[in-house]
């Protein structure tokens, strides 16, 4: 089972370094980290985060999110 804090506070991580990303790429840098992880997890994770503020996450095409940090 993932740590939901562990890797809400990741995927922060890697989004304040890298700028906004798409869901692949996100996905493929956790994936090494959490290795049970799948993508039913970082969605959740993703939700909770945008709804919490801390990021948005946009459709761009369809089946394609990118994701990034709000800024204020």
């Amino acid at each position: 089972m993932v740590n939901k804090r562990l890797l809400e506070s990741t995927i922060v991580e890697i989004l304040m370094k890298n700028g906004a990303l798409d869901f692949p790429y996100i996905f493929k840098s956790l994936k090494d980290r959490f290795q049970d992880m799948d993508e039913s997890d970082l969605n959740r994770a993703l939700m909770r985060l945008e709804v919490r503020g801390l990021l948005r996450v946009y459709n761009i095409a369809k089946d394609k999110l990118r994701i990034e940090l709000v800024r204020g």
